[in-house]
């Protein structure tokens, strides 16, 4: 009995330790040219998939914008993927949408522990 609680105490702390872990943190980026294409050169289209693209350009990628900073989330592939689909655009008004879409303004973003993103700031 005793070998299989150490069994399974082991295994839970694998499954805890290979789960990508998500933390309150905040950072700003430029979000340049390339992050508006994917890796397979398509246009992306949505806010969430310019910044998944932005920080995959950054840690993946190593091919940063100057005025990117770091952050200690999205280093991990599986905190990026889910990224896309975390960014909360609704309180973005269309016309700051279409600039993050479109244009390639400097942005801030504040990623909560539950992994939702919010833009709190575009110039």
């Amino acid at each position: 009995m005793a070998r299989s609680s150490v069994g399974l105490f082991a295994g839970l702390a694998l499954a805890w330790l290979a789960s990508p872990a998500l933390a309150d943190t905040s950072y700003c980026a430029r979000l340049g040219e390339n992050d508006h294409y994917s890796s397979k050169g398509q246009r992306l289209t949505s806010v969430g998939a310019v910044v998944q693209q932005d920080r995959a350009n950054y840690h993946r990628f190593g091919r940063p914008d100057p005025e990117d900073q770091g952050d200690p989330v999205f280093s991990n592939k599986a905190n990026r993927d889910v990224l896309n689909g975390r960014v909360d655009d609704n309180a973005l008004s269309p016309a700051e949408r279409r600039e993050i879409v479109d244009g390639t303004p400097y942005v801030c973003l504040s990623v909560t522990d539950d992994g939702h993103a919010y833009i709190t700031s575009i110039r």
